[in-house]
C-alpha cells in the first residue's frame, strides 16, 4: 500500500504539471505519510479497489517503460525487456535478480561508452595569476623548464577498468605529438565521480 501511493501520488504530480519548492513540498508530505500510515489505510480499502489500483499501476508501468522506446537508449530500452521477460515467465524473485545484473551491465557498458578525457592541453595556456619576480617568470617561460614542459589532462565522470585503456591512448598520443620530451603530466579529477581501484593503479 505505501508503495502504490507513493506511486500514484507521483504521477499524479506528474500529469498535473506540478512544479516549484511548495509543490515538492506537498509530495514529499503526501509520501511520508502514505508510508506511514498506508498500512493502516490498506485494512479498510475493498479488494476489488486495490486490484484496480494494481492494474493502473501496471498498465502506467507497462506505458512508460515498453510503449514509449524513444525514451530510452537502446541498451537501457533491452535490459526492460530482459526484466520483462524473466518477470512473466519465472516470477518476481528471478525478476529482481535480473533487473540486478541488467541495471550492473547497463552503467557498465554507458560508463565506458562515455569519454573520459575531457581535455587535454599545456599549462602555458594557463598563465599565472601571481605577482613573479622576473627571475621566476623567465623559469616559467622557458621552453625547456616552464610550464611548456607541463601537460594537463582534465578527467571526467566515471573512471573504472572499461574506460581507463581511453586515457593512455589519449595520453601516449599526445605525448607522441609533443617535441618537448621529460613531460610532467598534471591529473584535473575536478570533475570525476567515482574511481575504482582499477583506475588506481594506472
Amino acid at each position: 500500500a505505501p508503495n502504490v501511493a507513493c506511486y500514484s501520488s507521483t504521477v499524479l504530480y506528474s500529469n498535473s504539471g506540478g512544479k516549484g519548492k511548495f509543490a515538492n513540498f506537498l509530495l514529499a508530505s503526501t509520501s511520508f505519510v502514505s508510508f506511514v500510515y498506508g498500512p493502516i489505510w490498506s485494512g479498510y480499502l475493498p479488494r476489488c479497489m486495490a486490484g484496480a489500483i494494481l492494474i493502473d499501476m501496471g498498465i502506467n508501468l507497462f506505458l512508460e517503460g515498453v510503449a514509449e522506446p524513444s525514451k530510452f537508449e537502446s541498451i537501457e530500452y533491452t535490459s526492460i525487456w530482459v526484466i520483462l521477460s524473466v518477470m512473466t515467465v519465472f516470477g518476481m524473485t528471478s525478476g529482481l535478480i535480473a533487473a540486478l545484473f541488467m541495471a550492473l551491465l547497463t552503467s557498465t557498458y554507458s560508463s565506458a561508452s562515455d569519454n573520459p578525457v575531457r581535455r587535454m592541453c599545456d599549462a602555458k595556456m594557463f598563465p599565472s595569476s601571481r605577482r613573479r619576480k622576473d627571475r621566476e617568470i623567465s623559469i616559467l617561460d622557458n621552453p625547456f623548464t616552464g610550464r611548456s614542459k607541463i601537460m594537463i589532462i582534465q578527467l571526467q565522470g566515471s573512471l573504472f577498468f572499461g574506460n581507463i585503456s581511453k586515457v593512455q591512448d589519449h595520453l601516449f598520443d599526445f605525448l607522441a605529438k609533443r617535441s618537448v620530451v621529460d613531460s610532467i603530466v598534471v591529473f584535473d579529477c575536478t570533475l570525476v565521480n567515482s574511481l575504482d581501484s582499477s583506475a588506481c593503479i594506472f
